[in-house]
């Protein structure tokens, strides 16, 4: 029985090792120019995290990001603009990084918008994730918790009715215009929320059709 544990022990110690080589490694050298072509992101796992950096045009480093998730699930890592990075984790979920300066980049989930004025957020989740059917909320930050932009705990205000909006993905899709408008991308179309005077949220009925259909 002690030789059958001890077995087993190693071999689920040399997975992880042979993971590690094989999948890690594969990342370590990732190293991605920005679409202006004046930054770069580089990406390598250390000690079981991901980790990644960000350079200037002349490989000065301006941002490093340590142990932002594990190596050890499927991840990988992307620009999506001039100033922010997505890195996509199936462990604990999707984050950007923002610009807001060459050395400051502010880490936050990728499904939360948070609106101009840093009051608020807006929240989208699954309503029926097997039918790709979405659903809102606004919310206002614990601020005393101090998770202003990386969103774990949050007073809810309200629901907004987009049961019926189908996207094939959550992240990315919210956007704040002002802080009385937001916009989610959908499928097919781009959607309109406005604010009343009264404080109800309500959608507006011009809908506008997407560029790219499928995201």
């Amino acid at each position: 029985m002690k030789m059958g544990k001890s077995l087993k022990k190693n071999i689920r110690l040399l997975s992880i090792i042979l993971f590690t080589m094989l999948y890690g490694c594969a990342k370590s050298s990732s190293v991605q120019v920005s679409p202006d072509k004046k930054l770069k992101l580089q990406a390598f796992t250390k000690d079981g995290f991901v980790q990644f950096k960000i350079l200037s045009h002349d490989n000065k480093v301006l941002f490093k990001q340590k142990n932002a998730v594990s190596a050890y699930h499927r991840w990988s890592i992307e620009w999506v603009n001039n100033n922010t990075v997505l890195l996509k984790s199936s462990d604990v979920g999707n984050f950007f990084w923002k610009k807001k300066s060459n050395d400051i980049w502010l880490k936050q989930r990728a499904n939360i918008a948070v609106s101009p004025d840093g009051k608020y957020i807006v929240i989208a989740s699954w309503e029926n994730r097997r039918k790709r059917i979405i659903k809102l909320k606004i919310g206002k930050p614990d601020l005393k918790l101090k998770l202003k932009l990386n969103i774990e705990a949050y007073e809810n205000i309200c629901s907004l009715p987009a049961d019926n909006i189908v996207v094939s993905d959550i992240d990315g899709r919210l956007s704040w215009k002002k802080p009385g408008l937001i916009k989610l991308k959908g499928n097919k179309y781009i959607y309109t929320w406005e604010k009343k005077s009264n404080g109800v949220w309500i959608m507006l009925p011009q809908k506008t059709k997407t560029n790219n259909p499928t995201h």
